[in-house]
């Protein structure tokens, strides 16, 4: 079974300021997160390239909150293993 992450970039509005980032895994959404620019930007790949650096960072803070929030041992451990797939799945694209 494939466990991959597919991410997808959206503008989110007329004035092209906006822009979504969906993060989907088996068909269904994880995560979105909207982003809003004070210009806009220009969508190009370094651009992009940019964005997902940033949402593998905030990914994998997000992670580490979880796992830290974990109070049972053995939860704690399938949530690092979690949050370790994740990580590599987003560097792997």
């Amino acid at each position: 079974m494939e466990n991959k992450f597919t991410i997808i970039i959206s503008e989110a509005t007329d004035d092209k300021r906006d822009c979504c980032v969906h993060l989907k895994r088996k068909g269904k959404e994880r995560l979105m997160l909207r982003c809003q620019f004070m210009e806009q930007p220009e969508m190009d790949d370094q651009f992009k390239d940019d964005l997902m650096a940033k949402i593998a960072k905030y990914v994998a803070a997000n992670a580490i909150q979880c796992i830290e929030g974990q109070k049972d041992k053995k939860q704690k451990s399938e949530a690092k293993k979690e949050a370790e797939n994740i990580i590599s799945r987003l560097k792997q694209g």
